[in-house]
Formats: structure tokens, C-alpha cells, sequence
């Protein structure tokens, strides 16, 4: 239990800057002299915001009903700065006081815990007589806000939930929580992308040139087909599923949310997208790329790994390809995803070769080992104009 006003021990933490370190050295010594308080801790000069975390982590950090009370005391030029860095910790409520009228005032309306000083304007004298008269008054006591009289009843009320309501916040549920307190995330929002012409199914957005980074994002489906660059670069990715293929270390590597990779600068590298996929890529110096295949070879030799006879399909096709994929049997065509796609049918799938061969019409035909359904089947992607690519039945 809390002890009474007239009881009541405090041990006390007190930082300045430069401005107010003499105050400072006063206030602590008068404090330490205070039959009130236990314990006074100095923790020292800083820049004023660092004075002022130094001691409402200590304050923030200790429980309501401690014995002694953990109070705080911080100085600066005008009182200002460190009373706004000290009250950006929860359950901190730190007042700038010039007066002692102030200090009670506080007290008794804001529960103020942590005191701060002006090392410019406040004496000595002043700035004992403010902590006195801090350290005197209780929380809801006659101030002279309240004409130096008994807070009436209405008030009193406010003051018996103000309390738990000042700690909720702002983990309270009325507080405005920000979507995402990631910095990649948040400058994902509203980012316009640009399409990487030799990777189809790829964007990307240059955030920053040298060192440079990007966010970048493909198409479930699409393939990086083997290349390597000058730099080094190093991912996270966001979102989404890939596998990449270290073929220079003949190493592979499967990612998903919050994976990170680092590639060293040469290193030929292949990547499949088996869902929508967002990263964040950093490397040294300009963007450049060069390509050890062309498109159509990446596909067989990821084709090769993944999709081999009697292995597992990987995933399934995506909406925005689904109507581009097709079972055929006895030369009719049926989609992938409806349910009469059977084990025994052929999976034929037309797409253009890339830009090695522009406008090529490439088929291949897969046997389904079973039922392909929405949760079973097979995904490739389309390259090239889509409008002008026709299925064809074998």
C-alpha cells in the first residue's frame, strides 16, 4: 500500500545539460538534505534529451506503488526540452515549474512525477522552494486552480480514472496506432513502380542512388533468369515466397517474410517467384545487371529441379494467369483450375519466349500425376503481350 501524504519517502533521479548543471548540483544537494527523500541519484550532464531519457527510463521503468516513490528531476536552459523528451515514456508526466504555485498546481491536477527546470531563469532559492512544495503536494490536493479548496465532487470523480486512463495511453484502444511502425513498410505506401524490361513480372522503385537501394516486387510465377552483378547487394523480403539459386556456389536458398540474403558481388545467381513478392535490396554504387541466360533457359532448368516426373507440383496457379493455362484432352481445352483437369490429361501452356526470341510462340505439355484443382496444380508464367497469346491444344 501507497504510504500517506504525510509519510511518504521519495528516492529521486536528476540529469542536466550544460545550461542547467549548476541548478542542477544545487537542487540535488538540497534534495539530499530532505527528510522526505531516501535516496537522490545524479546521473550526470548530457545534451538535454539524453538527460532527460537517463531519467524518465528510471521513472517509466519503476512501479506506482514503490516504496520509496522513484521521482525525477531535470534541468536545461529553459525547462522546455527536457520536460518533452522526458514525457515521451510512458507513465511519465513531467511540468516545466517557474514557481512553486506551479509545482503544486501540477501535483495535484497532473500527477506530475518528473520536475523540470529552467538553469536560466530559476535560482537556487526558486528552484528549492518549487521542489519543496513538489514534493509536499499530493495527487487531487487543494491548489490554487482549485481556489486553495477541496476539488468539488465532479472533479474528484475525473480524478479516480484519470490515473489508469494517462497509463493506457497509448497502448489504450481509443489511441490512433500507426498501420505499421516499420520504415520500409511505411515507405512502401503510395511508392509508384517502374517495370524491369529484361525481368518480366518484375518492378521496381529506386529509393536512394549510392549506395543505392530499392524496393523492388514480382509476379507470383516469374523467373529471374541467371545473371550477376558488379556489386554485392544484400534483401529482406516483405512479402511473399522466392527461391533463388546460387549457381556460381551451387547453393540454393528458399525466402520468405523477413528472410535476408546476402549475394557477393559476381555470383551468378536464378530466382523463382512462387507467390506475389515484395524486397527491400541494397547494394554499393549504380544499378547493372548481365544476363548468363535467356528466359526460356532459366525456365527449363527451374522446370528441371521443380517440376521433374513424379514430383510434387509447387503451387498453385495464380488468378492472374489461371485463364492462360490449360488440361487438354482429345484436343479440347479446359481450364487448369476447373475440376474436370484430371490425372492422365496433358497441361499445355503457350507463352512467348522473351526478348531473345520476341514474339515466338513457346508450348509445353506436362502430364497431371493427378487431379489438378485450385490446390493442386501447376503455375507458369506468360511473357510478352498477353492479349495476343493463344493456347493451343497438342
Amino acid at each position: 500500500m501507497a504510504a500517506s501524504a504525510a509519510d511518504r519517502r521519495f528516492k529521486i533521479f536528476a540529469a542536466a545539460d550544460g545550461f542547467g548543471q549548476p541548478l542542477k548540483d544545487a537542487v540535488v544537494a538540497h534534495l539530499r538534505a530532505h527528510p522526505a527523500v531516501a535516496e537522490v541519484v545524479d546521473l550526470g550532464v548530457d545534451k538535454y534529451y539524453a538527460a532527460a531519457a537517463s531519467v524518465a527510463r528510471q521513472v517509466s521503468s519503476s512501479s506506482s506503488e514503490s516504496e520509496p516513490e522513484v521521482r525525477g528531476v531535470v534541468v536545461c536552459g529553459t525547462g522546455a526540452g527536457v520536460s518533452i523528451f522526458a514525457n515521451k515514456y510512458p507513465r511519465v508526466y513531467a511540468t516545466h515549474c517557474a514557481s512553486p504555485a506551479d509545482a503544486v498546481n501540477t501535483r495535484s491536477i497532473n500527477a506530475c512525477n518528473v520536475l523540470a527546470l529552467s538553469g536560466k531563469s530559476t535560482s537556487p532559492d526558486a528552484a528549492a522552494a518549487i521542489a519543496d512544495a513538489w514534493l509536499a503536494t499530493p495527487f487531487r490536493a487543494p491548489c490554487p486552480a482549485s481556489g486553495d479548496a477541496p476539488w468539488p465532487e465532479d472533479i474528484q470523480k475525473f480524478f479516480d480514472t484519470a490515473p489508469d486512463e494517462m497509463a493506457a495511453i497509448p497502448e489504450g484502444s481509443g489511441a490512433a496506432v500507426p498501420d505499421s511502425a516499420c520504415a520500409i513498410c511505411c515507405l512502401r505506401k503510395g511508392m509508384e513502380f517502374e517495370p524491369v524490361g529484361i525481368m518480366p513480372g518484375g518492378e521496381m522503385r529506386i529509393v536512394r542512388e549510392s549506395p543505392t537501394s530499392a524496393y523492388v516486387r514480382f509476379k507470383a510465377g516469374s523467373v529471374e533468369p541467371a545473371h550477376h552483378h558488379t556489386f554485392g547487394h544484400d534483401l529482406v523480403v516483405i512479402k511473399g515466397k522466392k527461391k533463388v539459386w546460387n549457381l556460381t556456389k551451387k547453393e540454393s536458398y528458399d525466402l520468405v517474410d523477413g528472410d535476408f540474403l546476402f549475394t557477393p558481388a559476381g555470383d551468378v545467381h536464378r530466382v523463382k517467384y512462387f507467390e506475389d513478392t515484395e524486397f527491400f535490396i541494397r547494394w554499393d554504387g549504380h544499378w547493372d545487371i548481365f544476363l548468363d541466360e535467356d528466359i526460356e533457359t532459366a525456365h527449363s532448368a527451374i522446370d528441371a529441379e521443380l517440376y521433374s516426373p513424379g514430383a510434387k507440383p509447387k503451387q498453385s496457379i495464380p488468378s492472374w494467369a489461371s485463364n492462360k493455362s490449360f488440361c487438354s484432352s482429345s484436343g479440347s481445352l479446359t481450364p487448369l483450375l476447373k475440376s474436370s483437369c484430371t490425372a492422365g490429361m496433358t497441361l499445355s501452356v503457350d507463352r512467348y519466349a522473351g526478348s531473345k526470341h520476341p514474339g515466338q510462340l513457346r508450348t509445353r505439355s506436362y502430364p497431371l500425376m493427378r487431379s489438378a484443382t485450385a490446390s493442386y496444380s501447376f503455375s507458369y508464367t506468360w511473357f510478352g503481350s498477353t492479349e495476343n497469346s493463344v493456347p493451343r491444344s497438342r
